[in-house]
C-alpha cells in the first residue's frame, strides 16, 4: 500500500472511530480503533499505535470486553517490543496471556507468552 493510501486509511479510520464513539456504537469504534491501531505500524508509526491502542484498551474495560481487552494488551505488548520498551512490554504482554488464560484462549495466550519470553530474552532473563 502506497503512503497517500495509509494516510487515506488512517485519516477514515479516525473519522470512523470518532463517529462510532459519538454514535455509542462501541463494538465498531473497537474494531476501527484496531484497524487504525495496525494501519499505524504498517506506516511506521508504531507509537501514534500505542496511543491508539490504549484508547483501544479503555474502550474495552470500560465495556468490560474482555476478548478485546487481551487482544489490545497484546498488541500493546508486540508494539512495546518493537519499541524496544522490553519493560512494558512484559507487563502488557503478561496481562494478555493472563487474560487470555482465563477466557479459554489458549492460541492467543501462547502469543503472548511468545511476546512475553522475547521481551525477556532481549532483556537477558530466563
Amino acid at each position: 500500500m502506497g503512503i497517500g493510501r495509509i494516510e487515506d486509511a488512517t485519516a477514515t479510520h479516525k473519522l470512523a472511530a470518532t463517529l462510532f464513539g459519538q454514535t455509542g456504537d462501541h463494538a465498531n469504534e473497537g474494531k476501527t480503533l484496531f484497524a487504525l491501531s495496525c494501519a499505524l505500524v504498517q506506516s511506521g508509526r508504531s507509537q501514534e499505535s500505542i496511543t491508539v491502542l490504549d484508547q483501544y484498551l479503555k474502550l474495552c474495560r470500560s465495556t468490560v470486553d474482555r476478548p478485546g481487552e487481551a487482544t489490545a494488551l497484546h498488541l500493546i505488548g508486540a508494539v512495546l517490543v518493537d519499541l524496544r520498551r522490553l519493560e512494558e512490554a512484559i507487563t502488557a504482554s503478561h496481562e494478555a496471556a493472563v487474560i487470555f488464560r482465563e477466557i479459554g484462549d489458549h492460541e492467543a495466550e501462547n502469543a503472548a507468552l511468545t511476546n512475553l519470553a522475547t521481551a525477556r530474552q532481549a532483556l537477558g532473563r530466563p
